[in-house]
């Protein structure tokens, strides 16, 4: 994995990417990258691009679908949309469901409102300036049990502090029976694997510390008392995984 990079995209060219990991110094990190314009219906945006976004949208979508209900009106949040690449394909493969992105970083929200006009989808709201590392009850004002689904894609390794308070806010946030869905590399028991994914980890903890790779029983843990249980674990390509924590239903008196 290539944490942190983007191409430049060219006038009228299509996306040609590299991978644009989360934001902040946690989530900012993914924005040390250039942003890029491209030409829409003869106006400049400024579009991020990210290689890995283009290789792994699809196929995490492919996970994402089988937890949503196509026969029903959902709300589905992201955490840490990064370029906005992901947001869109998840709006137009899901029409059903009104997406929410969100970043902390201002060329991040610029890229998101960009593909949301370039694509000309209508079920991305404009995104949302989260910061993860807060308290949930800080998260732009979203109300306890909105959310149908939540995503957060290759978030977790690049977060120094809040990881306990971003498992509470998932859980206050998901309605009883919502699920969310967390993309990346993982350590599985402490170890990790292979080796591409213990270099990462080496560079990860080169630029900072706190940062790394998580691991599952780790993440286990701090779903349960938030009301959330890992209920399946997908191996994805490029040694990453999706992760499906769903959100216990209300117990009955």
């Amino acid at each position: 994995m290539d944490p942190g990079v983007l191409t430049r995209p060219q006038p009228g060219a299509g996306p040609s990417v590299r991978r644009a990991s989360p934001v902040r110094q946690e989530q900012k990190s993914r924005q040390h990258h250039s942003s890029g314009s491209l030409k829409t219906c003869g106006q400049w945006q400024k579009m991020l691009v990210s290689p890995m976004a283009e290789r792994n949208k699809e196929l995490i979508l492919e996970v994402l679908a089988d937890y949503v209900d196509n026969t029903s009106q959902a709300f589905g949040l992201e955490l840490a949309s990064g370029t906005g690449q992901h947001v869109v394909h998840f709006a137009q493969a899901l029409p059903n469901v009104t997406w929410q992105p969100s970043e902390i970083s201002p060329s991040a929200h610029e890229s998101i409102s960009a593909y949301i006009r370039a694509t000309k989808v209508q079920n991305v709201k404009k995104p949302l300036a989260i910061d993860v590392s807060q308290p949930w009850d800080q998260w732009a004002g979203l109300s306890q049990g909105c959310c149908n689904v939540i995503v957060i894609i290759n978030l977790l390794h690049f977060l120094a502090q809040g990881l306990e308070g971003l498992f509470q806010g998932v859980g206050q946030l998901l309605k009883p029976g919502g699920v969310c869905l967390i993309y990346g590399p993982f350590a599985i028991n402490g170890i990790i694997s292979p080796e591409c994914n213990v270099e990462l980890e080496e560079k990860l903890q080169e630029r900072n510390p706190a940062w790394g790779l998580r691991d599952v029983e780790e993440l286990r843990q701090l779903a349960t008392p938030n009301a959330l249980r890992l209920e399946r674990m997908v191996e994805m390509p490029e040694y990453t995984k999706c992760l499906i924590f769903r959100r216990r239903e209300l117990e009955m008196a």
